[in-house]
């Protein structure tokens, strides 16, 4: 028989070190340092909502992650010791770290930044750091950002760092702030 999809709210911290599958409709909040996966090729399947507060969410999958709807970024870090891949199910959207060898923006992936306001008027601009890797963003993607000053001349700009190759195809939107 048909059941309806259940939403789930996991909030944690601590370590799961087993697969773990969220599918869409879950959600999950950390609350501090998570550690989840059990660094197998299915160590972590992750087709919901993940939002990514204080402290660090470490998904162990030996080949990778792709990233669910949608992937929050609340000032934390998001880390992976393989590729991390945002898809056209849903963007990484947010403030802060994603540390990863390869952060890979497919067709139709977006990474959209927003300071924790929602708002572009910030002393310190909002940004999603890819440390220790890569940033490829392939053709049919899309970055969509704020470029600009605020009111009291602080830079109001998005950024996106990469301390490792980028790579930038796909389309690029720009706000004037």
């Amino acid at each position: 028989p048909d059941h309806p999809a259940a939403t789930v709210a996991t909030f944690g911290q601590g370590t799961i070190a087993a697969k773990v599958d969220f599918d869409g409709g879950s959600t999950l909040f950390n609350g501090g340092a998570l550690t989840m996966g059990d660094n197998t090729p299915a160590g972590v399947t992750f087709d919901g909502t993940m939002h990514v507060g204080t402290g660090t969410v470490t998904l162990l999958d030996s080949n990778g992650v792709g990233l669910g709807q949608l992937t929050e970024l609340n000032g934390g870090t998001l880390a992976c010791a393989n590729q991390l891949v945002v898809n056209s199910i849903g963007p990484i959207q947010g403030h802060g770290d994603v540390q990863s060898p390869l952060l890979l923006i497919n067709t139709g992936g977006l990474i959209m930044i927003r300071d924790p306001a929602g708002s572009a008027h910030c002393p310190n601009p909002p940004r999603v750091g890819c440390a220790g890797g890569a940033l490829t963003m392939g053709a049919g993607s899309f970055y969509d950002c704020d470029l600009g000053l605020d009111f009291k001349g602080f830079h109001a700009s998005d950024r996106v760092t990469s301390t490792g190759p980028l790579t930038l195809g796909g389309t690029l939107t720009v706000h004037l702030v």
